[in-house]
């Protein structure tokens, strides 16, 4: 159930592994996300997620 405020938001991304080891090699992957793939648009997306300094949630995705 959403409170009225922001559940996440979206970062658009070109390249999602090099997004993934720029996060991980800073210890910021406070969620240990991995890649995951959703069958949207032409050609899919992938996405990881980790959480902010305040409990949101910030998704890195990369449209396929």
């Amino acid at each position: 159930m959403c409170s009225g405020a922001v559940d996440h938001i979206a970062i658009d991304v070109k390249d999602i592994e090099s997004a993934l080891s720029f996060v991980n090699e800073r210890n910021l992957n406070n969620l240990n996300d991995c890649i995951h793939f959703l069958p949207f648009w032409e050609n899919g997306v992938r996405f990881f997620k980790i959480e902010g300094p305040n409990k949101e949630i910030i998704e890195f995705s990369q449209i396929v």
